[in-house]
């Protein structure tokens, strides 16, 4: 279905960004599927980047393209990254329309609409 169609491609595309630009010697791709919940987390111990400001001072089409894609499939894409702190892209989908992590009451990081 569409959900699977965007975790490929937000998988396949935050991979790419990993390798290409983070310098990362790790990179970690976990998926979890229950039949309430989807998960996908690609994390890795790359350099990172100023969120705010990189997605501010560029078109970050890729970005973008998996915000795109995650909200396409009623999904919610998550980035957290920073300065020496590596990245985390993290998607996730319930039918309620609530992200596992928001079911159990921990601190979500905060939804971004762009991409690098």
């Amino acid at each position: 279905g569409a959900q699977a169609q965007a975790i490929y491609w937000i998988a396949d595309e935050a991979l790419q960004n990993a390798v290409e630009h983070s310098g990362a010697s790790e990179i970690t791709l976990t998926f979890e599927a229950a039949p309430d919940a989807l998960r996908l987390e690609v994390r890795d111990n790359g350099r990172g980047f100023p969120c705010e400001r990189v997605l501010a001072a560029t078109p970050a089409l890729g970005l973008r393209l998996m915000q795109w894609e995650a909200e396409t499939a009623g999904m919610e894409l998550r980035l957290a990254s920073g300065p020496q702190g590596g990245t985390i892209v993290t998607v996730v989908w319930s039918p309620a329309g609530q992200s596992t992590q928001d079911r159990q009451g921990g601190a979500g990081t905060a939804k971004r609409r762009a991409r690098r």
